[in-house]
This record gives C-alpha cells, structure tokens and sequence, in this order.
C-alpha cells in the first residue's frame, strides 16, 4: 500500500485533530496516511510528502527548509518546495503586489533599510499599525500598535530589522466584526470559507472553531487573482482576505506552508484533498 507521510511538530507528534478526517479520507483511496514530526528521524517506507502542522517551522526556518529539500529530493512532496520556500517569507506578498494583486499596505525595513514610522505613518493617514517580522507565523512576535504608541511600534520595528525583515501594515478594523475570513482552495477549486477572529485581540488558539461562511463576488474574484499570480500551482491554498476601510477586500496572507485548513467544518475537503493526492500519485 502506498504510504503518505503527513508532516507535523513534536507538539502534534500523532497529528493535529482537524488533519484525521484527511487520514480517514486517504484511507478510502487506498493510501496509508501516517504522522511523521519534520525534526525527528525520517519515517522507513515512505512514498511521498504532505506538510500539514509543522507550526514551528519559522523557529528555525534554514533547518526547516533544508528539511524540505532533502524530503523532497527523492519523493514527491507537496505543496511543490519552491512554493514553500517563497511562501516562508512574507516578502512574496510584494512579488504579488508587482503581479497586481491588492495586498494590505506595507512597509518594509530591514538592516539596511530603517524606517522613521511617525513621519511615514502621519504621511500616510495609517492610525493603529501591525508589526511583526517577515518570518513567522501563528502571531509570533506580531503587535499591534495605536496611534499614541509610536516610540514602542519603532523600537519592535528596529528590533524586528536587526534580525531580519519587518513588516509594519494598518490595522485593519474589519477583523474583529467582519472578520479575517479564509479561502479554501484544493488544485485550484474552491472548497470551503470560514470566519475566523482576530488573533492580536483575542490570542492564537488553534482548537477555536470557525463558522462557515460564503465568499461575495469581489473576494473570490481576489482569491482567484492571487492564484493566478502563482508560478506554480499548488496542490493546498488558504487565501486570508479582509476588508479595508473602503471595504475592498485585501490579501492578509496566502498560506501555503502548514495551513490548518479546517477539515472538521468541512470533511468534503479532506475528501477533495485526498482524491487530488491520489490522482497526482497514479498520474
């Protein structure tokens, strides 16, 4: 029987919950599914690679992406490694930005490049801003910053810059009624959405469930100019959407990497995932 390693953390060592109806779903296609944490000894009798919860990945993202290129060197690995690799850093939503796609607005700065946010902030209207750092995920090191604030967003920028890049965007308001929604795409087909809620208000936690909701028209429509903006087309996509304060919808961020993708509120998905896996393999 063919066996998929789906790759997790050590905190996940027996997989995250939302991934078992993917398992299941494998299963009636006729393929093994097992765990197997990223860091740890390499599974014997492997066929091929799925990334799921590798959520600290970003931790020590060289060794991770070192990882993803000695796993995939000899099997098939999804998504494809040089999407994982542009996708690790935050800097692909300014190659979507030159491909036409509407991004949040960002600013960068980095070692070689600081930026004087009171100046650039006032010129720009921006009120309450994010910073975190262009490598990251689940929040890590992301702040939120108000406009009698700005001493304390500069000193995390700088320090954020020191190590890397940083990334400072509006705030955007829309979140915590609206929502950050998320955009399921499986090779390419839309699945599945959901409404999730603000993590700088009320913290990561990856067991919170998220309502279903539909995609208007001006969403999907975004959703299907970021995918067409990709050099390759990836097996999972998550496309993170919020509104701004005009109410266009915005890119918040493309997760290709380890999304949770949200299988409980919709097993059709893991079935869509499962059925696309064994298509790639028998093709």
């Amino acid at each position: 029987m063919t066996t998929i390693a789906l790759a997790t953390c050590s905190k996940y060592p027996a997989l995250y919950a939302d991934d078992q109806p993917l398992v299941h779903a494998l299963a009636r296609e006729g393929l093994r599914a097992i765990p197997a944490v990223w860091d740890a000894a390499p599974p014997r009798d492997v066929d091929a690679w799925i990334v799921r919860s590798v959520w600290d990945y970003h931790l020590r993202a060289d060794e991770f992406l070192a990882w993803v290129d000695r796993a995939s060197a000899t099997l098939p690995f999804w998504n494809d490694p040089a999407l994982i690799r542009w996708n690790a850093h935050k800097t692909y939503l300014r190659d979507l930005v030159g491909r036409g796609v509407a991004v949040v607005p960002t600013l960068w700065a980095d070692a070689t490049h600081q930026l004087y946010l009171a100046a650039e902030l006032r010129a720009r209207g921006w009120h309450d801003v994010v910073v975190k750092p262009a490598v990251s995920a689940s929040a890590h090191r992301t702040a939120r910053f108000g406009a009698d604030d700005r001493a304390a967003a500069q000193l995390h920028c700088d320090a954020l810059a020191r190590d890397g890049v940083a990334m400072v965007q509006p705030y955007l308001s829309s979140v915590e009624g609206y929502g950050e929604r998320s955009f399921f795409f499986i090779d390419g087909a839309y699945t599945h959405a959901v409404q999730r809620q603000a993590v700088l208000t009320h913290g990561f936690e990856a067991e919170r469930p998220a309502p279903l909701v539909e995609p208007s028209a001006a969403e999907m429509a975004l959703c299907l100019a970021v995918l067409r903006a990709l050099e390759v087309a990836p097996l999972y996509a998550r496309v993170d959407i919020a509104p701004d304060d005009d109410g266009t919808p915005r890119l918040m961020e493309l997760e290709l990497i380890e999304p949770r993708l949200y299988f409980r509120e919709c097993p059709k998905a893991a079935e869509r995932l499962a059925a696309a896996i064994a298509k790639r393999l028998r093709g």
